[in-house]
């Protein structure tokens, strides 16, 4: 038997990177082209706001469920089986009527909610502990790089192709990703100590969290920070369409550079949790 390929970690970066950034765009681009698909549905384009709470209550249910999964198929294959959830989501939700669009992003949000705890096991498995908060913080910018893609691309294709074809092109996007992973993931999914097994839905993480003071407060706080950057993300493009004047080009613009600057602040709070060494410091300001 030949001897396990070792882990690169570019690689390894550039995998969960990837699977981040197209679940955001995934999740993003029918709220980046909301007065357009508000159009075809005959519906307010403010409607939008359901279409992300369908989404987000989706993210949490399968986020309570991921490491079940991770557990059972390991943490590669999840980000596979995240793919080819948005892959399928993205597929019903470009079938443009309401039904479809609920169950597209029902699909979409059980996949975004697999994908950090899956990037979470392999990063934190495999980088270097004096540059892991960095390393977190580049796989993070996935967010607003999915971002930058569905308020930069999502327009420019939706005007030349509809917005049916972006649905179209991330779906395609996810496949390649997923494709891509599947050379290296047998060395990946390999867990130290051997298999183990998931047992489906729980709660004892969520159990350890409230159990714990200094969990408790980082992940309220985080709650709130994810709060607001959902809502700006999500309604933005439709303030600017429908209140300001801006056309959809010039709105997904305004939503990507919105982004870029989320891009170099995941970033330098990285750096500067590894120069602390101590996150929580970064987040919960009664530490300093």
């Amino acid at each position: 038997m030949s001897a396990a390929r070792p882990v690169s970690l570019p690689a390894l970066l550039a995998e969960t990177f990837s699977v981040q950034a197209l679940g955001t765009m995934a999740v993003l681009t029918i709220p980046a082209l909301a007065p357009a698909v508000a159009q075809t549905l005959g519906v307010s384009t403010v409607q939008v706001g359901y279409q992300v709470a369908v989404i987000y209550i989706a993210a949490m249910l399968g986020s309570l469920s991921a490491g079940a999964c991770v557990a059972t198929f390991g943490p590669s294959r999840t980000g596979q089986i995240a793919m080819l959830l948005d892959v399928a989501g993205c597929l019903v939700a470009s079938l443009a009527t309401i039904p479809a669009i609920v169950a597209g992003s029902l699909l979409i949000g059980c996949a975004y909610g697999l994908i950090n705890p899956a990037a979470s096991e392999l990063l934190n498995r495999y980088s270097p502990p004096n540059r892991r908060n960095l390393i977190f913080s580049i796989k993070q910018t996935g967010v607003p790089a999915g971002g930058m893609a569905a308020g930069l691309v999502g327009p420019t294709l939706a005007l030349a192709a509809g917005w049916h074809a972006v649905l179209w092109a991330v779906a395609a996007a996810c496949v390649l990703v997923a494709v891509a992973a599947q050379p290296g993931r047998a060395a990946l999914d390999v867990r130290p100590g051997g298999a183990g097994r998931g047992t489906g839905f729980s709660l004892d993480a969520l159990r350890g969290v409230f159990a714990s003071a200094q969990l408790r407060w980082l992940a309220l706080s985080s709650f709130c920070f994810s709060a607001v950057q959902l809502c700006v993300v999500a309604f933005l493009v439709a303030l600017l369409v429908e209140d300001l004047g801006f056309d959809l080009v010039a709105a997904g613009a305004m939503l990507a550079v919105v982004q870029v600057a989320g891009a170099g602040g995941r970033v330098l709070w990285g750096l500067v949790a590894d120069l602390l060494r101590d996150g929580l410091r970064c987040c919960l300001p009664w530490r300093w």
